[in-house]
Parts: C-alpha cells; sequence; structure tokens
C-alpha cells in the first residue's frame, strides 16, 4: 500500500463531517428521515495474495463494523463505518516449496459509505452500496522459530448487497455480502469476500 494515501485520513474525515452535518439539516426535513447506529460481525474469506513469486495463503477470518448514518432520501442512506479484520496465516508457497506459518494479519478501516435502498412494501428492503475510505494493515509472520512483522496503509473501497428487516420502525435487523479491496503498490491487491449481519438502529 503506498505511503502517498496517508494525506487522505483528514479529507475523508472533513468531507464525511461535511457530507453527515448537511445530511442531518435535509433529513430533519424529510418525513422519512432518520439517523442511525450499526453494529455488523461476520466471516471473511480472503484471497490468497502474492509478493515477489511467493503465495501466502491466510485462513477464513473475522470482521466487525460500527458505523453512524443518516437517511438523506427514502431510499438513500450515507455512512461513516469504521471496521476490523483479523486473519491467520497458513503457509507460503514458492514454486514446489511450502512452509508452514504463524502469525496473523490485522485491517482497520474508515469508510464512507453509500447505500440505496430498494423500497417496497414488505418489512424486507433488499439493498445496494458502495464505499471508500482508508485502510491501516498490521501483519505478523513466523517461520522456523523467527518472527517478522510490517505494516502499511493505503486506501480501500468496498461493495456489497443485501438485504434488512424492519422489527420496527426504529430497529432493523441486516444480512449482507461485501466485497472488500485494498490496492498493493508491488504485490496482489489484498481483497476479501464477506457475509455478515448486524443490528440498526435508528434514532
Amino acid at each position: 500500500m503506498s505511503m502517498q494515501y496517508r494525506s487522505m485520513v483528514p479529507v475523508l474525515l472533513l468531507c464525511a463531517s461535511t457530507l453527515l452535518v448537511g445530511a442531518e439539516a435535509q433529513a430533519e426535513a424529510a418525513a422519512q428521515s432518520e439517523r442511525y447506529v450499526s453494529l455488523k460481525i461476520g466471516r471473511s474469506t480472503p484471497n490468497d495474495p502474492s509478493a515477489s513469486g511467493v503465495t501466502f495463503s491466510l485462513d477464513d477470518g473475522i470482521s466487525a463494523t460500527a458505523a453512524v448514518g443518516v437517511r438523506l432520501q427514502s431510499s438513500f442512506r450515507l455512512e461513516l463505518e469504521g471496521s476490523y479484520r483479523s486473519f491467520d496465516f497458513i503457509k507460503a508457497k514458492q514454486g514446489n516449496t511450502t512452509v508452514a506459518l504463524g502469525g496473523n494479519a490485522d485491517f482497520t478501516s474508515l469508510m464512507l459509505n453509500g447505500y440505496f435502498d430498494l423500497k417496497n412494501d414488505s418489512p424486507v428492503t433488499p439493498y445496494l452500496f458502495v464505499g471508500f475510505g482508508h485502510a491501516w494493515a498490521n501483519a505478523e509472520i513466523t517461520a522456523f522459530n523467527r518472527s517478522m512483522s510490517a505494516s502499511d496503509d493505503g486506501v480501500a473501497y468496498q461493495s456489497g448487497l443485501g438485504f434488512s428487516y424492519a422489527i420496527n420502525n426504529t430497529l432493523s435487523l441486516d444480512l449482507e455480502y461485501r466485497y472488500f479491496l485494498v490496492p498493493v503498490d508491488g504485490a496482489d491487491d489484498f481483497s476479501n469476500h464477506e457475509i455478515m449481519g448486524g443490528i440498526r438502529l435508528g434514532f
């Protein structure tokens, strides 16, 4: 991940703050508007990354998100999301040589997401979303009783789809699929597939 993206964090926070403040003003005037908080947790399946001819295998891991958002229109929501992902290393392979690995890789991200709700007359609402932001990665690898660590950060993207079930006017249950991507300079981009479930509470 390129260091040039470090300056993106304050820009992202400023954009999110401006948009959310403006969104709240619009939301107060909309009959179906609401602010909300959400919590989600799920299972992540990473694609095996490669660098310098070495392919690293990672076990499935966990992902968790916390977000605050606002409904701009009946079908559109905007939110600021913090997330965490963790994966264990399994092995590294180069050509015909395979080495067992220990250690783990952790990803923390701050994302600005836009959601489009496909409104209908039922309590089940399908939705689509896209997001961009910044991710921080920390990895520790152990092999042959030796350990090494590395960290980096850079831009991140995600997209997905899912559906929510409205229990009442303020509480909903969410179930979704999402694809998370972090471009990496000089190596395969890191990406993973996630199935997540959670709750969303309006206020």
